[in-house]
């Protein structure tokens, strides 16, 4: 028997005044984005295991919180480090190393279509995303070429995952915008 890989979803792990806050400081005109003109570089296919070379990818935001462990690069590390805090003390898990820790932001594409699939490791690791607000372009799934879940992103979900699982996201037509926290870690 096949062991199927953990996708997690969960709705109602935070307050609704957690969830505003962090929607508040994300869309006020002091917090720092950075624009990236793709999700993911070309020339980091090969490394994150990019199954489609012609995908379709857009320009988008980011902000970095932390990366590998390394001390802090932002004064916002509070936020991602909250998320993972109540997930743990929720679930009675651990976090053993912090690998990267991100919030996304994109715009409205003029129609919808698949970013680029991808891992964000190429190592075992586990990958939550902490949706920020309610939007279309959902989080998709694959085992080969299957779709084996969407994740709708909806203002204080939390979707966790194993970070060898490709995942992709269908572009979001509808809404100002859809913000994400993507944190990439690894846990017991």
């Amino acid at each position: 028997m096949k062991e199927t890989k953990m996708i997690e979803v969960y709705d109602d792990l935070f307050e609704e005044s957690f969830v505003k806050d962090i929607h508040n400081k994300f869309i006020s005109p002091s917090f720092p984005w950075y624009l990236s003109p793709v999700t993911v570089p070309v020339s980091d296919y090969e490394k994150f295991q990019i199954t489609e070379k012609d995908s379709f990818d857009v320009p988008f935001f980011w902000h970095l919180f932390q990366e590998m462990s390394k001390d802090a690069y932002s004064a916002y590390l509070t936020i991602p480090l909250n998320i993972l805090d109540l997930f743990c003390i929720a679930t009675n898990r651990k976090i053993t190393n912090i690998l990267r820790l991100r919030a996304n932001l994109t715009y409205p594409a003029q129609k919808e279509m698949i970013t680029p699939k991808h891992t964000d490791f190429p190592f075992p690791h586990y990958v939550f995303i902490y949706y920020v607000n309610d939007s279309d372009g959902n989080t998709i799934f694959y085992e080969g070429d299957n779709i084996i879940k969407e994740v709708e992103p909806k203002a204080g979900r939390l979707a966790v995952f194993d970070g060898s699982i490709i995942h992709a996201v269908r572009t979001h037509t509808s809404n100002n915008m859809r913000m994400v926290i993507n944190l990439c870690v690894e846990m017991q």
